[in-house]
């Protein structure tokens, strides 16, 4: 069935000499992977540099719902703002989101009014000159979006966010043998991992105290802290939020680029 729907790139893979399979993230059926024959030729419409994570695309879809692979009849770039590619700094925080979204959405299930939104945030980054910032706002904000919001009602000063529950808590309340950081697994420097001491088994992660202040007052009063900057302490305090929640979870990995481009 041809369907006409509005789609935001997550990823593109290369297939043989001139085809790309990429991940869409469509605004009538939900995420799903597309194969793109030619795309890869000199004659081509569509030229993969078109396809940077989250770009906005006009397309026509041949849509089989039994079919875990689509093919896609036409598209037209729907440039953010006034147009362009956009700078290195914002290419590579929309790449980031990208990243991370692609690991949160689920296939098939479609999300207009998650679409309409992550459109109208993508539109703000692109005119804006403080990307580290606003990147830091969706990342924060789309959690609440995928059903594990943080509660900013509970937070008090010299609190921290628990991870797995979502809610802060002071020092005193603390189990035993938790390990107030998210850190790196020694095997994959890109996997978050959790950690425990002790031998109750029971795995209790926590953001650091001022990460922690910064996401209860940003999500407290819709906006940062005087003099906030972001950090990679507060993006592995998001990290640590999705790692709880999403099983598979990776950090993204253009986040080291991110940190040294970008969070100067």
């Amino acid at each position: 069935m041809l369907t006409k729907t509005r789609i935001l790139v997550l990823r593109c893979t290369p297939y043989g000499d001139h085809a790309i399979v990429a991940r869409f993230f469509t605004r009538e059926l939900g995420a799903y992977s597309y194969m793109l024959h030619g795309i890869r030729s000199k004659k081509s419409r569509i030229t993969p540099a078109m396809l940077h994570p989250m770009a906005l695309m006009d397309a026509e879809v041949y849509h089989r719902p039994d079919s875990d692979l689509q093919r896609v009849s036409e598209m037209q770039p729907l440039p953010y703002g006034m147009g362009g590619y956009g700078t290195a700094e914002q290419l590579l925080g929309l790449g980031l989101i990208a990243e991370l979204l692609a690991q949160a959405v689920h296939d098939h299930d479609p999300q207009p009014d998650l679409f309409d939104w992550l459109v109208d945030r993508m539109e703000a980054l692109m005119g804006s000159g403080t990307t580290a910032e606003l990147v830091c706002a969706v990342l924060t904000d789309l959690s609440g979006w995928l059903g594990f919001s943080v509660d900013a009602t509970t937070y008090q000063p010299g609190s921290r966010l628990c991870f797995a529950d979502g809610v802060f808590i002071i020092p005193e309340l603390l189990p035993h043998n938790a390990v107030a950081t998210v850190h790196h697994s020694g095997n994959d420097p890109n996997r978050v991992s959790t950690h425990e001491r002790g031998g109750l088994g029971s795995k209790q992660d926590y953001a650091d105290p001022q990460s922690s202040f910064e996401m209860a007052f940003y999500l407290s009063n819709n906006a940062w802290p005087d003099h906030f900057r972001c950090t990679e302490a507060y993006l592995q305090a998001v990290y640590g939020l999705y790692a709880r929640q999403l099983p598979s979870f990776r950090i993204p990995r253009s986040h080291p680029m991110f940190c040294s481009l970008v969070l100067k």
